[in-house]
């Protein structure tokens, strides 16, 4: 779930640092008309802000929470080995 919330951030920081640029910046204040008001520079320091929030959500790893991955080999009621999770 964390990983989709860090592609979530580099698609956001993506919009911004593309947003930030002057060739674009009429096209998204259309749809946002308050992107006008923002300086570029702003923009694009937080669309890269957000970006490495998001590879960073999404490079590291998970921690499944278990501390013992082996399970435990049964024959009858006696324990005879353990094999890996």
């Amino acid at each position: 779930m964390k990983k989709v919330i860090g592609y979530v951030f580099i698609l956001t920081g993506l919009i911004s640092l593309v947003s930030g640029l002057e060739k674009f910046s009429d096209f998204f204040a259309k749809f946002v008309p308050f992107v006008k008001d923002i300086s570029q520079a702003y923009l694009s320091a937080v669309g890269v802000i957000l970006i490495l929030v998001g590879l960073y959500l999404s490079k590291r790893k998970m921690k499944k929470g278990k501390k013992d991955s082996l399970l435990p080999i049964f024959e009858g009621e006696k324990v005879v080995g353990y094999k890996k999770y």
